[in-house]
């Protein structure tokens, strides 16, 4: 979920060309059998303490996710 919401935020920006329509991304992910993992409380505390070699907030929220989920 952080990357479809960084997404959002930058293609809401202007400052990220999208091939297709944002809207139409769901159905992209899912015809593609790609799975959206949500933002758990379990992800927010490994993020909290993460080492800080990452400042971008998506950046260390994926980290949390990849260690969470293996």
């Amino acid at each position: 979920m952080a990357s479809i919401w960084e997404i959002a935020i930058k293609s809401g920006k202007g400052r990220l060309d999208l091939q297709n329509p944002f809207h139409d991304l769901e159905y992209l992910l899912q015809q593609l059998n790609i799975n959206i993992l949500p933002i758990t409380f379990t992800d927010t505390k490994i993020y909290v303490d993460l080492p800080f070699h990452h400042n971008d907030p998506f950046d260390r929220i994926l980290v949390a996710q990849s260690i969470s989920h293996s």
